[in-house]
């Protein structure tokens, strides 16, 4: 899965492409929701916080440093989503 997800960063971040950040929001759709709703336990909220995870996700991808994993970066967004 790590090759898969480096490839469509890459895509992501080389032309904004659409469909490559929806591929990424299915691979971590459910952990992302299931970390928001640990954290505000309330299902509403919490799939709003993963919206805005993954709306920030997408607007700050250039952010993202490549040598590290996408998934602590997205999750520490959801996080800090829900901390606020």
């Amino acid at each position: 899965m790590d090759a898969t997800v480096k490839r469509l960063v890459k895509e992501v971040k080389k032309d904004g492409d659409q469909d490559a950040f929806r591929e990424l929001v299915d691979l971590y759709k459910d952990k992302v929701y299931k970390i928001a709703y640990r954290m505000v336990g309330n299902a509403y909220e919490a799939q709003d916080m993963a919206q805005e995870a993954f709306l920030r996700a997408y607007a700050n991808i250039e952010s993202y440093d490549e040598k590290r994993k996408f998934s602590t970066w997205l999750f520490r967004i959801t996080t800090n989503l829900c901390i606020d």
